[in-house]
């Protein structure tokens, strides 16, 4: 059989980047454009836990869900994971709880076709995270006022910056508890995931700098101890990603570099769109508390006991979601997502783009199968020639009284005298017949069979003679030299 494979490229009528114009819509299509925009990030996630190898003790993937993991070109991306680094790694170490180690995920170069793109000279991307918990002392401050208790999470620098024409300032980054706890800062960190485990009730002690439990408690009659946490104060982890671009012919460059990232082929193009929102920030920023392991298994008041190295978990599953969102995204650009919805555009009208994006992406199809013609020829040839070729024959001798030899001047004889008359030898090729098969009825028309062994044909001319067949009143001589159920006694002798 032929070499298989199911890839497929799609050619649809509306591919291209579409995004939302937040300045010509109501307040309802933007509430749509979040839901949606939760949705795209969702996905990934259960993507990233399905289809991706298990991070932990708490990721299980769905095996029912896991019949949708054959959709892209390659499942998944893969990456290399760092758990024992114990450098800080931000500009002022004392940001890092000190005994707490600092994990990094790095996929190396990847190829742009794992992703989908359809190319001869493929580039290639890297994608590298770095994530580490940040102390609370004197970064974090308490402000009760209105009857509400806010905490300010004072890290990094002061920044200015507009947002929809209006000014905001955001003092080191700062976020109170009820509002929106991630923001992607411009520079310095890329991403805050603020996590708190408030009053969540364990069965252990657990001495995680994330989800800690250090707290006792008993709960009705039940006489074993519970341990939960008391501090409101959500605990931070910074995580910083980077993202390098190679060319076909091996040169790097950071994303960000003013020299270097810009915009070049429609391949380069669609590898790079496809990893903009493909971030920490994106992988959490909607879902929240639902994007983590661990509030999967909370039920009421109750959380399933937690491995010392959660906080490790949480941050390889978003690296993890982050992946799973490329392949989502360059699927989105293929395919046009969002054309149909209210309030989008294309960024680039395919009549005014000269590097469209259509036809570039391959993925997997369910419905038919590539084949490779050359192995499926080469076994059309190559079947016969074996079964010719496996043919065992041999030379069988023969005679035809009609056609004497070369030199034989002798007038050919009658037909009551051919049965006596002296051979003349001839090869054919015929197929070997077993020896207990050496008694059959043959029929030869045009010719008499004999055979050079004269004991044989001493039996033979016995009965050709007018006495043996009956004599003259016997059935009337062969016509024109055929001969019907001629007897033959011994195969054997006509074997050479």
């Amino acid at each position: 059989m032929g070499q298989q494979d199911t890839a497929a490229r799609r050619f649809p009528k509306h591919c291209g980047i579409y995004n939302y114009n937040e300045n010509s819509n109501g307040e309802s299509a933007t509430l749509r454009n979040d839901i949606l925009n939760r949705m795209k990030e969702s996905r990934a996630g259960t993507y990233a836990q399905t289809c991706y190898p298990p991070i932990g003790t708490l990721s299980k993937p769905d095996l029912f869900s896991s019949m949708r993991c054959k959709t892209f070109y390659r499942q998944n991306i893969n990456y290399k994971s760092d758990r024992q680094d114990s450098t800080c790694p931000f500009a002022d170490p004392n940001l890092c709880i000190k005994g707490a180690l600092t994990v990094s995920f790095d996929t190396g170069k990847i190829d742009s076709s794992v992703i989908g793109i359809n190319t001869k000279r493929p580039y290639q991307f890297r994608r590298k995270t770095t994530c580490s918990p940040l102390i609370q002392h004197g970064y974090v401050r308490k402000v009760s006022d209105s009857g509400y208790e806010r905490y300010f999470y004072e890290y990094g620098k002061w920044h200015d910056f507009d947002k929809n024409g209006t000014r905001y300032e955001v003092r080191n980054y700062t976020y109170d508890t009820w509002g929106d706890p991630v923001y992607t800062p411009a520079g310095g960190y890329d991403a805050y995931p603020y996590i708190t485990d408030l009053n969540m009730a364990k069965s252990y002690w657990i001495q995680d700098p994330v989800f800690s439990a250090p707290n006792e408690t008993y709960i009705g009659d039940d006489p074993d101890a519970y341990y939960y946490n008391a501090n409101a104060r959500s605990r931070a982890v910074a995580c910083i990603d980077q993202t390098w671009f190679c060319s076909p012919d091996g040169t790097c460059f950071e994303e960000g570099d003013k020299e270097n990232d810009k915009p070049r082929n429609r391949e380069f193009n669609f590898m790079k769109w496809s990893l903009m929102y493909s971030t920490t920030y994106d992988a959490i920023s909607l879902r929240l508390r639902d994007g983590l392991l661990a509030q999967q298994h909370v039920s009421q008041y109750m959380s399933k006991d937690l491995p010392p190295t959660q906080w490790m978990d949480e941050m390889e599953n978003l690296f993890a979601t982050t992946l799973a969102r490329t392949h989502f995204d360059a699927w989105a650009i293929a395919s046009g997502e969002g054309h149909d919805e209210p309030g989008y555009r294309r960024e680039f009208p395919p009549e005014t783009d000269p590097l469209n994006l259509c036809g570039l992406f391959k993925f997997r199809s369910s419905s038919y199968i590539n084949l490779s013609w050359w192995p499926i020829i080469c076994v059309l040839i190559s079947t016969p020639l074996a079964i010719f070729f496996s043919l065992d024959v041999k030379d069988l001798t023969f005679w035809r009284a009609d056609n004497p030899p070369a030199g034989n001047q002798r007038a050919p004889p009658a037909d009551d005298q051919r049965a006596h008359a002296q051979p003349q030898y001839g090869t054919f090729n015929a197929p070997v017949v077993p020896n207990d098969l050496s008694r059959q009825q043959s029929v030869v028309e045009g010719q008499q069979g004999s055979f050079p062994n004269p004991a044989l044909n001493q039996g033979r001319d016995e009965e050709s003679s007018p006495e043996a067949t009956g004599g003259p009143n016997s059935a009337p001589a062969p016509e024109n030299g055929v001969v019907h159920d001629a007897q033959i006694d011994d195969l054997e002798g006509a074997i050479v």
